[in-house]
């Protein structure tokens, strides 16, 4: 299941030092961001091999992961925290301020074949994964 990370912060009088260090179970191969919008969901997919750690730079957005057993949504809003996802877990990102800047970084390079966009055929509650960003059916 995903898993939110506070990311150690360093302070003196010249700023602040946030440090993404030993928490990719690899070596990271690939930074991307996202500038998403408003009423519009992203993401929609699962992946294979490819774990993912999801930092807000700029505003906030919500991400919802379903491991199969367990979901919850969480809201990014920190350069300071991120949000380390496995591989197989359902994620979808929505709820995009106007401002945010979503920064994720991979253990793998992009690779067509990895993701799997057939999401877990119900979630916990028995709310099909297509209704879950709506509040589900009703």
């Amino acid at each position: 299941m995903a898993n939110l990370i506070n990311l150690p912060v360093f302070t003196d009088d010249s700023g602040n030092l946030a440090v993404v260090e030993n928490i990719l179970p690899e070596t990271i191969r690939r930074i991307f961001f996202i500038e998403g919008k408003p009423l519009k969901k992203r993401g929609g997919h699962r992946h294979k091999k490819t774990t993912h750690l999801l930092i807000c730079m700029i505003g906030s957005c919500k991400i919802h992961v379903n491991s199969g057993s367990t979901e919850f949504t969480y809201l990014l809003r920190s350069k300071q925290q991120g949000l380390l996802i496995p591989p197989d877990d359902w994620r979808e990102m929505f709820d995009f301020s106007e401002d945010c800047i979503l920064m994720c970084i991979s253990n793998s390079y992009y690779d067509a074949d990895d993701y799997i966009y057939q999401p877990f055929a119900t979630l916990q509650g028995g709310i099909p994964s297509s209704d879950l960003a709506t509040g589900g059916p009703g």
